[in-house]
């Protein structure tokens, strides 16, 4: 199923998904860089626990932009959205994007590994620093940098969304069933 020849992301056009895709690459501007992480080896040969748990967040506004190639305007984000398999992850209060999940996990998981080139990844993929006692465990064992702090995210993200006037089109974008702070909608019983 994943063996498309050229684009990793040729997959998604030839389910209905078009829309033009500029890869960037990584220079060397925005604070985000600091860090990325580079260990292709060990995560080649854990075969992806980590994203056969759940997709990583793109953590910050800027390198979800910049990997994405898009202009922070309104309608932006929903017609990424409606272009690529990707979905809000409701974390204190704010959504961020991240890849959808599937019943085998991170929907760009493929058999060889990420199908997204490294520039589209997110950056909670990109910073995980892999351990060895990851393959002998079997168990997620990998750690985030310690210096990456997810409240700190979450914050730039709703400042980025209200700075732009994304907040309303943002919250357009996650899954029903959730209510502001991320908690799951029960209703009332009869």
């Amino acid at each position: 199923m994943w063996g498309f020849a050229g684009s990793p992301l040729s997959f998604w056009a030839l389910q209905g998904f078009h829309c033009p895709a500029k890869l960037k690459t990584m220079g060397d501007k925005g604070d985000w860089r600091r860090f990325v992480v580079v260990n292709e080896d060990l995560c080649a040969r854990c075969g992806g626990l980590c994203c056969k748990s759940y997709p990583g967040m793109y953590l910050d506004p800027g390198q979800f932009m910049e990997a994405w190639d898009l202009e922070p305007s309104r309608g932006s984000l929903g017609e990424l959205f409606s272009c690529y398999p990707l979905e809000m992850r409701v974390c204190m209060g704010v959504p961020i994007p991240r890849p959808r999940v599937t019943e085998e996990g991170c929907v760009f998981l493929g058999i060889q590994g990420c199908l997204l080139p490294r520039e589209k990844r997110p950056l909670e993929c990109l910073a995980l620093v892999p351990r060895e006692e990851t393959l002998v465990e079997g168990e997620i064992l990998c750690q985030r940098p310690r210096d990456l702090r997810y409240v700190q995210c979450f914050q730039e993200w709703k400042g980025f969304y209200l700075d732009h006037g994304l907040w309303e089109e943002a919250w357009d974008l996650v899954k029903e069933g959730v209510d502001r702070e991320g908690a799951p909608l029960v209703k009332n019983l009869p």
